[in-house]
């Protein structure tokens, strides 16, 4: 006898196995894979080179006439050479703070995250089937309702990963753009960012990595045995995969990098004052 529920289930989870493996093969082959800079973007990086350039000659300027007009009434209590100095930090940094972005993010976060996502289980989505529905896991999952609403939520894990992922590599093209501001910022006495810049890269690439191993644990969990302590961790990663980490939030705003806006905002209320 024809049973539409059993056809409607069947049909569900063969849509979501197959889902499943799509989606892997298309991470699999674009993630990690190093592209060149968008057009518009390199050609918006030339023009803040050009614009940097300006600006911080003015500052500079500005630093020594300031400097000069202390020296004259006895109040100054920065010396040439700290501007000097600092000007040349900043020149060199508009240079190897881009060149330091390539090299922590292709020589370091990309092999790394290719390698570990190279560890994702072969045919996963079979092996997501078969761990849900053997032993006593697959007996009180069934196969109705309740196994496709685990693959569901499993999907929508992998879904919102692939999704962080082209979230980070956008923002790693904002990085690499802002990163002649933060620069240049070095410059002055108390609007450096630079700092915060590199805090805030450093963030990216420490969720690009943790965000990698929670998905490659997700899969790495249904080849082994259906217990009920890797059933919570599997759901306790896709969790995690889509709420993110509270460690990485944790350190994300203990970097520093809001209070240190809401520092400066505040100073320069102040000073307005």
């Amino acid at each position: 006898m024809f049973d539409i529920g059993d056809s409607v289930n069947k049909y569900l989870s063969d849509s979501i196995k197959d889902f499943l493996n799509s989606t892997f093969q298309a991470i699999s082959k674009i993630l990690f894979k190093q592209g060149a800079m968008p057009d518009f973007f390199n050609t918006l990086y030339s023009i803040f080179i050009g614009m940097g350039a300006t600006v911080i000659t003015i500052i500079v300027l500005y630093r020594i006439v300031e400097y000069m007009l202390q020296t004259s009434t006895g109040t100054n209590d920065t010396p040439l050479s700290e501007i000097l100095l600092k000007t040349v930090k900043a020149s060199a940094m508009i240079v190897i703070a881009p060149v330091l972005l390539k090299i922590l993010v292709g020589e370091i976060a990309y092999p790394l995250g290719n390698w570990m996502f190279s560890q994702v289980a072969k045919n996963a989505s079979s092996s997501a089937i078969n761990f849900l529905s053997t032993g006593t896991l697959g007996g009180i999952l069934g196969k109705g309702v309740v196994l496709l609403a685990v693959l569901a939520f499993v999907a929508i894990a992998v879904v919102v990963f692939f999704v962080k992922m082209c979230i980070y590599h956008a923002e790693l093209i904002v990085y690499q753009v802002s990163s002649i501001w933060a620069a240049i910022s070095m410059v002055s006495n108390n609007m450096d960012i630079m700092m915060e810049w590199w805090k805030g890269l450093l963030m990216m690439i420490i969720s690009i990595l943790m965000q990698t191993a929670l998905i490659v644990g997700v899969t790495e969990i249904f080849t082994h045995t259906a217990t009920w302590y890797n059933f919570m961790l599997l759901i306790g990663f896709c969790y995690l995969i889509i709420k993110g980490p509270d460690l990485l939030k944790r350190m994300w705003y203990g970097t520093g990098t809001s209070r240190g806006f809401m520092r400066l905002i505040a100073s320069r209320l102040l000073m307005k004052r």
